[in-house]
C-alpha cells in the first residue's frame, strides 16, 4: 500500500500521534491491532483511534468519520 517505508512509518507516526491524544491506552486500536475495519452498525475498538474516536483534544472536539455507537 505504500510507496516506501518511509511513507508507512510516516502514516503510522500520525496515526500514532493523533492516537495518543483520543486514545492513550491504545493508540494504535486495541492490542496495538491497528485495524481499518468499519461495519455498517459500528466500528471495532480495534480500529485506529482517528476512525471512531470522539473527544475533545487542545480545546477542540475531533470528530470521527465514523463514531462508535455505545
Amino acid at each position: 500500500m505504500w510507496q516506501s517505508t518511509d511513507e508507512r512509518l510516516s502514516a503510522e507516526e500520525i496515526a500514532r500521534s493523533m492516537g495518543d491524544r483520543l486514545e492513550a491506552r491504545a493508540p494504535l486500536g486495541f492490542g496495538n491491532t491497528q485495524g481499518l475495519v468499519v461495519f455498517e452498525g459500528n466500528c471495532p475498538n480495534t480500529t485506529l483511534p482517528i476512525l471512531h474516536k470522539r473527544r475533545r483534544v487542545l480545546k477542540e472536539t475531533f470528530y470521527p468519520l465514523f463514531p462508535r455507537s455505545s
